[in-house]
């Protein structure tokens, strides 16, 4: 197998996705995961925390974990405590081979709630690691998960529609069974 970096399996390298080793979502205690570049609106980093801390408010459990490059971390590890869910927020820099297969395993859910992207090869990659998706319109993505029960698709794209995704008995009921 020949894994591209920052790319997925190359079926002309005669690559073959290994299986996915998933388990069941913990039910007291999800991880939700974001993979890529720490570029806020870009990538919806501060819909996703305000969705986070939203859910969390509401009762939801968990953590989310941000795994990425660029000169943000910081303010997103700011914007988390401001939020209040900095004790439920991981705001890490880059994770890259093991670091990153071992990431995407302890994850429950994918989040890429971006508000504009080509063809995002975090969530393409997660994907590949049989991690369950949450993804909005902007990631190119949304309808292709729907239709292929690999994860959700959020309806907006808004901290509301975030929370709700994170709490929603449909998303969570198609990956206990």
């Amino acid at each position: 197998m020949v894994l591209i970096t920052n790319a997925a399996y190359s079926s002309r390298l005669d690559g073959q996705p290994s299986a996915a080793k998933r388990g069941r979502p913990a039910a007291n205690s999800p991880t939700f995961g974001f993979l890529g570049r720490y570029e806020i609106e870009h990538k919806g980093l501060d819909l996703l925390l305000a969705g986070f801390a939203k859910y969390r408010a509401e009762g939801g459990k968990g953590r989310l974990q941000l795994f990425g490059t660029g000169p943000a971390r910081e303010t997103l590890s700011t914007v988390a405590r401001d939020l209040g869910v900095d004790a439920h927020v991981d705001v890490s820099g880059p994770a890259f081979g093991d670091d990153k297969a071992q990431a995407l395993a302890r994850w429950d859910f994918f989040m890429s709630p971006s508000r504009f992207e080509g063809a995002p090869t975090g969530p393409l990659q997660a994907a590949l690691a049989g991690v369950p998706l949450i993804v909005s319109e902007g990631t190119g993505l949304r309808d292709q998960v729907r239709e292929s029960r690999a994860g959700f698709g959020l309806g907006a794209l808004d901290a509301d529609s975030i929370a709700k995704a994170l709490r929603s008995r449909t998303c969570w009921r198609a990956f206990r069974s």
